[in-house]
C-alpha cells in the first residue's frame, strides 16, 4: 500500500489525465477518481484503463446508463420489488462494507429486468460517490454483496435479457471501481443450479472463486460475516430493512442532479470519436 500522500499526488496525476480526453466526461468527482486508483491498488495505468473501460461501456448501453430518473416511475415502481446494492450503515471488522440485494416482492410478473438493472447501476453510481472522511484515502476497504435467493423461481429466469445480463456480468466484473473478495448467495435452493448454468459463459474464474453458497437456515454465512451486521430480519442489529432502504433511496432522490447530469457520465466529445485514440494506447484492452 502506498502512503495516503502518495495516494493522494496520483489522484491529481490521474484527474490531470482525465482532463486531456474528451472521450471522457466534462467532470468525474474526485472520491469516485480515488475509487478507481484505489480498485487498481494505486497503479495508475490500471486506473487509466479502468476508467476507459467503464466510460466506454457506458456509452454502448446507453439504455442501461443514461436517461435515468430516480425519481422515473419505473425505477420507482422496481424499488417495490427489489432491494438493490443497499449498503448496510455499518463496516466490517476489515472496513468492508456489506451490499445487499433481495427479492421483497416474488411475482416473476413484476420481475423487469432492464429496469432492475439500469435502478441498480443507479444506486452504484451513488454510492460510489459517498466519501469516508474516517478511513484511509477516503475509501472503504471494499464491498461484500450479498444476495438472498428466497423467492426466485424459474420464471423469473425467463425474464432475464441476455444482452442486459452480459452488460451487467461485465460491468461489475471488469469496470466497476471497487475491491471484492467475496460475494454470498443465501437461502439457496434448486433454482441457483439453472441460474449458475446461465451466467457460465459471462462469469470469470475469479469471481467464481468469490461465491459463497448458503442454505436455508443454516449458519455458515455467520463465519464469514459478523451477523449484527445484517438487517434485524436477518437475526442482525442494524435495523429494519425497509428503513435502511428508505434512507438509501432519500439519499439517491437528493442527489438526483449528480445522477442525471450529461458532465458526469458521457463523453465531452458528444459523437466520442475520440475513444479511438485513447483506446489505442491501451492495446490490451478488450471492450465489446
Amino acid at each position: 500500500m502506498v502512503s495516503e500522500a502518495v495516494f493522494d499526488e496520483k489522484v491529481k496525476e490521474l484527474e490531470q489525465w482525465i482532463a486531456g480526453h474528451n472521450s471522457l466526461p466534462e467532470e468525474i468527482e474526485n472520491i469516485v477518481v480515488r475509487r478507481y486508483l484505489n480498485s487498481t491498488n494505486a497503479d495508475l495505468e490500471e486506473a487509466q484503463k479502468l476508467i476507459v473501460h467503464s466510460y466506454t461501456m457506458r456509452t454502448k448501453y446507453t439504455n442501461l446508463f443514461y436517461n435515468r430518473d430516480p425519481l422515473d416511475e419505473k425505477i420507482r415502481q422496481i424499488n417495490n420489488v427489489v432491494d438493490l446494492g443497499i449498503p448496510m450503515p455499518k463496516l466490517t471488522n476489515c472496513k468492508r462494507r456489506i451490499i445487499f440485494n433481495r427479492l421483497i416482492d416474488h411475482d416473476p410478473e413484476k420481475f423487469d429486468f432492464d429496469t432492475i438493472i439500469k435502478a441498480f447501476f443507479l444506486a452504484a453510481d451513488h454510492r460510489f460517490s459517498i466519501v469516508d472522511e474516517h478511513l484511509p484515502n477516503k475509501i472503504n476497504a471494499g464491498d461484500i454483496p450479498v444476495f438472498d435467493m428466497q423467492g426466485l423461481s424459474y420464471r423469473h429466469l425467463t425474464k432475464l435479457s441476455l444482452s442486459t445480463l452480459r452488460c451487467y456480468m461485465k460491468f461489475t466484473q471488469e469496470a466497476f471501481p471497487v475491491r471484492l473478495q467475496e460475494i454470498h448467495l443465501i437461502n439457496v435452493s434448486p433454482v441457483l443450479s439453472r441460474l449458475l448454468t446461465i451466467l457460465k459463459p459471462f462469469l470469470k474464474a475469479r469471481v467464481s472463486k468469490m461465491l459463497n453458497y448458503h442454505l436455508p437456515n443454516s449458519t455458515t454465512f455467520h463465519d464469514f460475516i459478523e451477523q449484527d451486521l445484517m438487517p434485524n430480519e436477518y437475526g442482525g442489529k442494524a435495523g429494519d430493512m425497509i428503513d435502511i432502504k428508505n434512507n438509501f433511496i432519500k439519499e439517491i432522490e437528493s442527489q438526483r442532479n449528480y445522477l442525471t447530469s450529461d458532465k458526469h457520465w458521457k463523453p465531452r466529445d458528444k459523437n466520442n470519436n475520440s475513444v479511438t485514440n485513447i483506446r489505442s494506447n491501451f492495446q490490451d484492452l478488450n471492450i465489446d
